[in-house]
């Protein structure tokens, strides 16, 4: 993670940075998921980090220490069609589509020892 701490001044800064990522796999790949194959799996997921990082004036090496505490809130969602014709379902030889979709809190970091240079 790049961080803009070692240009802030000594002090308390608010950090907030936003993630975005989509991603697919296509028909021609098939991924094995609980016994089902899956195939044209699509995901798009988003994150919004808030923070807190505080700057001290002490350092070592011209490097300065700080603190920090990262607070993501997550969004999901994802689609994929599932072959139904497997070891579980010899016989039902059809293909269905499934979505899902999930929000929340994710991982709290905490960064105890922070040390950055300009």
């Amino acid at each position: 993670m790049a961080s803009f701490i070692d240009t802030a001044p000594p002090g308390l800064v608010a950090i907030n940075f936003f993630n975005h990522y989509n991603g697919s796999a296509g028909g021609d790949r098939q991924l094995p998921f609980g016994g089902m194959v899956a195939a044209n799996l699509d995901m798009t997921f988003y994150a919004d980090v808030f923070g807190l990082a505080y700057g001290t004036p002490l350092g070592i090496l011209d490097g300065k220490f700080a603190a920090a505490v990262l607070v993501p809130y997550v969004w999901v969602d994802v689609k994929a069609q599932v072959d139904l014709q497997s070891r579980l379902f010899p016989r039902l030889g059809r293909t269905i589509t499934r979505q899902d979709a999930a929000d929340g809190i994710g991982d709290i970091t905490l960064v105890p020892f922070w040390l950055a240079w300009k």
